[in-house]
């Protein structure tokens, strides 16, 4: 995983269109706030974050909160109108996006040297909770 929340930004907006488009411009400032974290590693887009500066970071960690806590908030009536695939797939790429966030975060405090102990297990806890539901999914899944 390179950090880079790029093709998540890109599926939520195809997804989001579809069963929330009032929220689309808010994905789309998302997408333009984090923008510049394009980096093809882990260490390069967490370089790139801390170049944000704090109130864009700010901004796009409360972006991602709105729309996660909005889009449970209207499950029951977003699901009448939509397959729950679909609604499935926007809450896996906003909470993908959470987590890239937060762990972009963390990465750049432990090569600052201003992390707390355990703060990388955030990404190695995300990731295996992401493979946990794909073998339950498909026990075939090797």
């Amino acid at each position: 995983n390179t950090l880079n929340p790029r093709d998540d930004l890109a599926q939520l907006a195809e997804i989001i269109q579809l069963i929330d488009h009032l929220m689309k411009p808010h994905v789309d400032m998302l997408t333009h706030l984090l923008a510049s974290i394009d980096g093809q590693s882990a260490v390069i887009s967490s370089a790139k974050w801390g170049e944000l500066e704090t109130a864009r970071q700010e901004k796009a960690i409360s972006g991602v909160t709105r729309l996660k806590l909005r889009l449970a908030s209207l499950a029951p009536v977003l699901k009448k109108h939509v397959n729950s695939d679909l609604f499935r797939k926007a809450s896996d790429r906003i909470e993908s996006i959470e987590y890239t966030l937060e762990t972009l975060r963390i990465m750049k405090t432990f090569f600052d040297g201003t992390s707390l102990e355990g703060d990388t297990s955030v990404r190695d806890s995300y990731m295996a909770g992401v493979v946990d539901g794909m073998v339950r999914a498909n026990p075939d899944v090797k």
